[in-house]
């Protein structure tokens, strides 16, 4: 009994899993393509400030490490804004579009 019932779920569920997903149909009627070329200072790679060599840093004074570390953190930070306004201004562009 058990074993027959296990067979006719199984041929079941087997049948009912081949069905496969029903898909609506879409008709369209034009199609646009538009081309935007993103102005080149957009795309320019953004490139971070070169620290200072590891003897030349080491050659500073405590005092002065600590305070080209927070120099140089928020060089690098500017950086990373200076590159989020290109992303907006793409996106900004890409909206306008």
């Amino acid at each position: 009994m058990n074993k027959t019932l296990f067979l006719v779920s199984l041929i079941v569920l087997t049948l009912l899993g081949c069905a496969g997903p029903s898909y609506k149909t879409i008709e369209v009627s034009d199609l646009e393509i538009k081309y935007v070329k993103v102005p080149i200072e957009l795309i320019e790679p953004c490139v971070p400030q070169e620290p200072l060599p590891k003897a030349t840093y080491m050659d500073l004074t405590v005092y002065r490490r600590e305070q080209y570390l927070t120099e140089y953190t928020v060089s690098l930070l500017g950086t990373v804004r200076d590159c989020n306004l290109k992303l907006k201004k793409i996106s900004e562009l890409n909206d306008k579009h």
